[in-house]
């Protein structure tokens, strides 16, 4: 069942290496196919814990019952591979299956493995430590090495270190431990690394050997292991880092998005539920601001942001799930037992048609008066860069226009748009272009973003503004019977069916739902199956919601209806 599921599911050949010897509670060892060797495990001594094994040579020769078919199955392989790998396949045809060695087969099976034509399926149990010695042999015998790795985003040098942070986490004594990948080079205690994506650099502390729950300190470690180290305070999940800034300079991604200095290499999507987060008592604010500031840097999908409007604290995350499990953390980690508010859809807001408007600002604080005239047309214009365009005429003279205003023009428009008109949604895909700049002699970078800032408000209220809502993709797997239930329910949540697939007696649903519809919707799923599906969800994207389900969104965020 285990082949034939592996065979529907994933679409490849599963090539069978061991024969269990048992079942069920007197599973002890396998037979190896290739090898012709018997490997038992001694489960009575629970004390060597799955250690000391022994290992027989199975003689052709007897008339064993389970050895026929031990050999009847090799034969299987030996045809399997035969017909997959042309090397394997002259041999056999020409000299026969008694012609191929061991060695012949395991470099077949390397081969194989390596081109992802079918896949080596070995048998052991993790509860009682039987056959993990035989798996760890054939991940080094069958599994490429660092050298031998094609990967499809950067090419490194392979005597430079080239590391990739995919997880951290923070220890008992809270302090960070991050776990690097190791692409090419090596990697010394002590030793300095370049942080592409900060841009910075930092000394390594100790570095670690991950062994289940414990660490062992080591000197140095190569490519192709995983490290954790100490001693980096700036590094977040999904940074890319290397032996030096010439180094990382030189390194050729080939994928467009990463060709910069800031480019992820873990695309982290954009959290689409929010609610706000309060300690027990004043006592434990600290307390929740440091558990708070560890998880979001373990965590790139999940964001804390802090509301001056209303004072609180507000955290971002995927989905409810998410939201529960941080929670979870921070009391059973931290020991502050948060309380959160009501879990609410990210919603976005945006442009219809393009608006213009000027503002001037003209005031005199503490005896120095403070001037500026700025012109700004803002525009619908999809996965734009939220930054001022510059149109450069002869009236306006923008052409000359000061690097440090153009800055502080960008964070002015960055903090207005951080807040929409409709709902205080941030808005996005909009364009913005500065017709017009007249700046007073010894006015303040601050006043000329604060400038910027009141004339993006003020043009957001007079143009014609539209609510976006995050549109998820479902993947749900249910039981034939179950189906029409599905899709019933889906049309009743807006839901575009995108397909529909059978594989033997389960179905496969593909939709497009907005979020809004979707809160606790796998409690509701599991309800209508009986239990008996699957359900996985990823963004999509943020599209335009009608009139009507705009007004209704609306009065049931403010508790208004929109006039």
């Amino acid at each position: 069942m285990c082949l034939q599921s592996i065979k529907n599911k994933l679409k490849i050949n599963p090539l069978m290496l061991h024969i269990p010897i048992g079942n069920d509670k007197k599973f002890s060892g396998i037979y190896d196919i290739i090898s012709l060797k018997k490997h038992e495990w001694n489960l009575q001594n629970t004390g060597e814990s799955g250690r000391n094994f022994t290992t027989q040579n199975l003689d052709p020769e007897l008339g064993d019952s389970s050895l026929k078919f031990i050999i009847q199955e090799r034969e299987k392989i030996i045809e399997n591979i035969a017909d997959i790998d042309d090397m394997i396949a002259d041999k056999y045809l020409t000299h026969g299956s008694s012609a191929l060695s061991v060695s012949d087969l395991q470099a077949a099976l390397r081969r194989i493995t390596l081109k992802r034509t079918a896949i080596p399926v070995l048998c052991g149990s993790s509860y009682k430590n039987v056959a993990v010695q035989l798996l760890m042999d054939a991940v080094i015998n069958f599994l490429p090495d660092a050298s031998e790795r094609n990967r499809d985003f950067v090419q490194c040098d392979p005597d430079e270190l080239c590391a990739l942070a995919f997880k951290i986490i923070h220890n008992k004594n809270k302090e960070p431990l991050i776990f690097l990948r190791l692409y090419s080079g090596t990697i010394k205690s002590g030793q300095r690394l370049y942080n592409r994506n900060r841009e910075n650099s930092e000394k390594v502390g100790k570095l670690l050997i991950p062994l289940a729950d414990d660490f062992k300190e080591v000197p140095l470690s190569l490519a192709g292991n995983i490290v954790a180290v100490t001693g980096l305070k700036d590094v977040i999940t999904g940074d890319l880092l290397f032996s030096s800034a010439s180094v990382a300079t030189k390194i050729s991604f080939k994928k467009k998005d990463l060709n910069s200095s800031l480019g992820p290499l873990i695309q982290v999507p954009n959290p689409v539920f929010f609610c706000t987060i309060e300690p027990p008592s004043v006592g434990f604010q600290k307390r929740l601001d440091f558990a708070l500031q560890c998880l979001q840097r373990e965590d790139p999908t999940f964001h804390v942001e802090f509301d001056e409007t209303i004072g609180q604290t507000i955290i971002l995350g995927m989905g409810e799930l998410h939201i529960d499990i941080i929670k979870e953390r921070i009391r059973v980690e931290y020991g502050v037992d948060a309380y959160l508010g009501p879990l609410q859809v990210a919603y976005r807001e945006t442009l219809n048609k393009a608006v213009e408007n000027t503002h001037i600002l003209d005031k005199n604080i503490s005896g120095s008066k403070h001037f500026v005239k700025i012109s700004m047309k803002l525009y619908p214009q999809e996965q734009s860069k939220m930054k001022v365009n510059v149109i450069v005429t002869k009236e306006n003279d923008l052409g000359k226009i000061r690097t440090d205003y153009l800055k502080a023009i960008n964070v002015g428009i960055k903090s207005s748009l951080n807040n929409g008109p409709i709902l205080n949604f941030p808005v996005i895909d909009v364009g913005i272009d500065l017709l017009w700049l007249q700046v007073g002699k010894g006015t303040s970078l601050a006043m000329l973003s604060a400038a910027a800032a009141q004339c993006i408000k003020a043009a957001l209220r007079r143009s014609e503004m539209h609510l976006l809502e995050p549109i998820m993709n479902l993947s749900i797997v249910v039981n034939k019977g179950y189906a029409g239930r599905v899709l019933n329910d889906l049309s009743q949540k807006r839901s575009q069916i995108l397909n529909m697939e059978m594989r033997q007696d389960i179905e496969l649903i593909q939709a497009r739902t907005p979020l809004s519809e979707l809160k606790g919707y796998s409690t509701v799923l599991r309800a209508i199956t009986a239990g008996t599906c699957s359900l996985t969800m990823e963004f999509e994207s943020y599209q335009k919601m009608d009139q009507n389900e705009q007004a209704r969104t609306v009065e049931e965020v403010t508790g208004f209806a929109p006039r």
